[in-house]
């Protein structure tokens, strides 16, 4: 583990930084968007 990559948008990173990167995406946009 750790060395397998995934797609993330149109970079290619590493699978265990996808879901931190997941997770900001999500909250920057959280901050801006109402329901």
């Amino acid at each position: 583990m750790g060395g397998q990559k995934t797609h993330f948008g149109f970079s290619t990173v590493n699978e265990d930084e996808k879901a931190g990167k997941v997770a900001e995406v999500f909250h920057s946009v959280a901050k801006t968007t109402t329901l």
